[in-house]
């Protein structure tokens, strides 16, 4: 076959982007290694069908700036449904670019899960140095397996080794161009189609661990206020959690308002503990807590 025509190379073609994005195939495994210098960036979507009836994530911007997925979401149709029942489920992914062995080339990951097990990997000591493991220095597999109708992701440890590969600046794909991708899927929304609208694999918006992920840009108030509890309260909570924000504490904080509401309500109670889905009590206590977590660190 011959070379592509001038027409071809030169012509831009919609979303070029995803040739960068890692998708990692039923069965198959792919051997990558996370680059030290890439920041880990936290984004927040909704969950939608187009026109056509196919699924898109769309960029969420947040309901106080006029979200319109939030929007209906906190309609009198959907408040009171649980976030994954609602119109358009709002979720978390993170993104960075990984070097790809089998690609020979750095690409842009997303997701949760494999995250989430790095997170999980970097908390632990070693018990002979006394040191934290080293995500940056291993190579990683990520094996996916569909079985049981769910997408699911596991993140095999390679022996540790020294990074040899040589990448160019000009090699690495934009984190922002695929945020920016997820920001035009808001106008290809299709706001009749049938409810509900499930998205199949991990994306549930879980606050992270510690360590690996503290550093992962973290989503404004603006976000993740959706208008539940009184809104000088929460605009309080977001601002106890920013000084300092620590995602160890938080989610420790999180467990211990969610077994108290257990406690109270029994297990049939809501178990969603982002502070916008807290009532005025809980955030009060959540603050309680979180200043005496966090009282030891500057």
């Amino acid at each position: 076959m011959g070379n592509p025509s001038w027409l071809e190379s030169k012509c831009e073609k919609s979303g070029n982007y995803l040739s960068t994005v890692l998708q990692v195939k039923e069965g198959k495994e792919c051997t990558v290694r996370l680059l030290k210098n890439m920041p880990v960036k936290r984004i927040w979507k909704h969950a939608c069908r187009d026109s056509m009836g196919k699924f898109l994530k769309a960029f969420c911007v947040g309901d106080r700036n006029g979200c319109k997925m939030c929007e209906v979401n906190n309609g009198p149709k959907y408040k009171d449904l649980k976030p994954r029942d609602r119109k358009f489920p709002l979720s978390s992914d993170y993104v960075t670019v990984v070097y790809v062995y089998e690609e020979k080339r750095p690409m842009i990951l997303v997701g949760n899960e494999v995250f989430k097990q790095w997170d999980i990997m970097s908390s632990r000591v070693d018990k002979e140095t006394e040191k934290n493991f080293d995500v940056y220095a291993h190579d990683f597999s990520i094996v996916r397996d569909d079985s049981g109708g769910q997408t699911k992701y596991q993140v095999v440890t390679l022996k540790e080794c020294e990074f040899t590969v040589e990448v160019t600046a000009e090699a690495i794909p934009s984190i922002d161009s695929y945020i920016d991708w997820m920001k035009s899927n808001i106008e290809r929304v299709s706001f009749d189609a049938p409810h509900k609208m499930e998205e199949k694999g991990g994306d549930d918006p879980v606050d992270p661990k510690p360590s690996f992920l503290n550093n992962a840009d973290q989503p404004a108030a603006k976000v993740e206020s959706k208008g539940g509890p009184n809104k000088a309260l929460l605009d309080a909570a977001f601002m106890a959690i920013t000084k300092p924000f620590d995602s160890t504490s938080v989610a420790i904080c999180q467990q211990k308002i969610l077994k108290e509401r257990l406690a109270n309500l029994g297990e049939g109670a809501d178990k969603n503990v982002d502070l916008d889905h807290m009532s005025d009590i809980e955030l009060v206590k959540f603050m309680s807590l979180y200043k005496e977590e966090t009282k030891n660190i500057k």
